[in-house]
């Protein structure tokens, strides 16, 4: 699978990685999710607020990364859905960012 769409809109990090599974992972793909990852945190990080419709399209290293390195500029909501996330490490970065 291509990792851009047919409109030319990239694929976000969680869409990439759903396109992923099944498949060998070249260096261009890796290299292409962990650009697209690093450009949505840093695009929200610099919003100054987080919402829950902000981190559903991350993929789970993003929302880790939201959740350590960005929790304070997180809304309540965002807090709440980042806290019961699918995923252990997500909810453990969380539960260690809301204790500091």
């Amino acid at each position: 699978m291509n990792i851009t769409a047919a409109a030319a809109k990239p694929l976000t990090p969680r869409q990439m990685e759903d396109a992923f599974q099944g498949s060998p992972r070249s260096q261009v793909k890796i290299e292409a999710l962990y650009a697209s990852r690093e450009a949505m945190v840093t695009e929200l990080a610099l919003k100054g607020q987080i919402l829950p419709l902000d981190i559903a399209n991350l993929d789970r290293l993003g929302r880790v990364r939201v959740a350590n390195d960005h929790w304070r500029i997180c809304s309540p909501e965002a807090r709440k859905a980042l806290a019961a996330d699918a995923h252990h490490q997500v909810r453990s970065c969380a539960a260690i960012s809301s204790a500091l």
